[in-house]
């Protein structure tokens, strides 16, 4: 079995490796897992917030805290920790995807696909489609996680910019044509695209979560 698939990741031209060695790569994942981490305490922190108001305790100078009934909708504690649960999957996904590069592993099975069937002459057609499907599947999941969580990312909007820049940053290697990567190779005061983009909107993401965090650790100290 073994012989077999070594095989076949011959004839595809590809193989397992690391999808990008080198620092930046590797900082870019540790960044990945740092912010899939906060934003996993954010949703801890979200899901366990007070959910009453305070009123004076017998003894004046103590208050107690009354809880009311829970809210509903996107106001929900359980609502918005849901929200950074759904940034973890997403975080974890895209740095564990950095390193193994399986988009390239995708191009490889495309273009066997295409070789064996005769439509590889016209596999630009297909790449097209293929991109404006990844463009209208992530633009429908922006939209859905705007109508789900929306008053959730009208108090975090760096956690909505940090989710625009990862899509956009997905969407743009998802393209994967020639003058697509050479503008992430592109530079701008010496910071190249890909890293503004990607770094960016984990910075964002990161940013966002860790505030949550911070507000939290004030509330409890009230």
């Amino acid at each position: 079995m073994g012989f077999l698939l070594l095989a076949e990741r011959a004839e595809l031209g590809w193989s397992p490796r690391i999808g990008d060695p080198s620092i930046m790569g590797w900082l870019t994942v540790v960044a990945y897992f740092l912010a899939a981490i906060a934003c996993g305490f954010a949703a801890r922190a979200e899901r366990r917030k007070d959910l009453g108001v305070r009123v004076v305790h017998p003894v004046f100078w103590k208050l107690d805290p009354v809880r009311l009934s829970p809210p509903t909708g996107a106001r929900s504690p359980r609502r918005r920790a849901l929200f950074w649960w759904i940034l973890v999957l997403a975080l974890v996904l895209l740095g564990v995807n950095k390193q193994l590069d399986l988009q390239s592993l995708l191009t490889a099975v495309g273009r066997r696909l295409a070789q064996e069937q005769g439509w590889y002459q016209e596999r630009q057609a297909v790449q097209r489609a293929f991109i404006a499907g990844v463009a209208i599947a992530g633009a429908g999941g922006l939209a859905l996680l705007a109508v789900l969580f929306r008053s959730v990312l009208l108090r975090r909007p760096l956690a909505a910019i940090g989710l625009v820049f990862l899509y956009t940053f997905v969407l743009i290697r998802a393209a994967s044509f020639h003058h697509v990567d050479a503008f992430l190779k592109d530079d701008f005061l010496g910071i190249r695209m890909n890293w503004l983009l990607e770094l960016g909107g984990i910075s964002c993401v990161l940013s966002s979560a860790i505030r949550v965090l911070l507000e939290a650790r004030r509330g409890t100290r009230r």
